[in-house]
């Protein structure tokens, strides 16, 4: 019966802790490391409050930010701007207050969220990414296994004379260039997923840079590829023509 009792109870407890979470109102989502501004508006006994504060900033740790704050009052609320230096960490914040009209006082709390982006955490959007990137991969793996299969240069003999022009070569820089484009939406992606969901900036800056680096190269890339198509393009038409004459033509790298 005991057992009983202490189960209901740890699950009673458990359902009022998660009811009055939900009444907390949520400020939204900031960026580490940039100043938030903490809004208040009060109304007792239908007249607006004289005055506000904040009792203290808490910060996703449990430790302190800031205490014993006096709000600016303004037209239709109170307000307090929480400098970067107390933007730090990822995470939770909890702001507790109270609001004071004559000698009555009105107690008040809300949390806001920060993080490396300042964009909210969506369960469907991170595993939108998570599925893109599965995606990606995937036809990443499938593109190189095609890249593997197809021929690298044109028809020959066993003594090495070329018998014609084979056409499927050019799709090997083609799937070549697919395999960049999707290299470089998974890294992006990834990097979006670590800075937003993981929280790691250190892995989400890395993923990041090396993104950047990746499309500094992709025009140079680009101009080489295309250089490399012409000239593959020029020089299968002349072997082409002495192929027709009748002139035997031994395959070159």
């Amino acid at each position: 019966m005991n057992k009983k009792f202490l189960i209901l109870a740890v699950i009673s407890s458990f359902l009022l802790l998660t009811l009055v979470n939900a009444s907390i109102p949520n400020l939204g989502v900031f960026r580490a490391d940039d100043s938030i501004e903490l809004i208040q508006s009060c109304v007792i006994n239908g007249t607006f409050c004289t005055s506000c504060n904040i009792s203290s900033v808490d910060y996703p740790n449990g430790t302190r930010a800031v205490k014993n704050i006096v709000m600016t009052k303004r037209t239709g609320d109170f307000n307090y701007t929480l400098l970067p230096e107390f933007t730090d960490q990822s995470g939770t914040y909890r702001v507790n207050g109270y609001c004071q009209y004559q000698n009555v006082l009105k107690n008040w709390a809300y949390y806001f969220e920060v993080n490396l982006t300042g964009e909210s955490r969506d369960l469907t959007k991170g595993a939108l990414y998570i599925s893109l990137i599965g995606v990606f991969i995937f036809l990443f793996i499938i593109n190189l296994y095609s890249i593997g299969k197809l021929p690298t240069g044109n028809d020959t003999d066993d003594y090495g004379r070329l018998l014609g022009i084979n056409k499927l070569k050019y799709m090997k820089p083609v799937l070549w260039a697919v395999a960049w484009g999707l290299l470089l939406i998974i890294v992006f992606t990834s990097s979006n997923l670590a800075l937003i969901y993981i929280n790691d900036q250190l892995f989400g800056d890395l993923l990041f840079n090396f993104w950047q680096i990746m499309m500094a190269l992709t025009l140079p890339m680009f101009i080489i590829w295309l250089l490399y198509i012409f000239v593959q393009i020029f020089r299968d038409k002349e072997i082409k023509k002495l192929l027709e004459r009748g002139i035997d033509v031994h395959n070159t790298p």
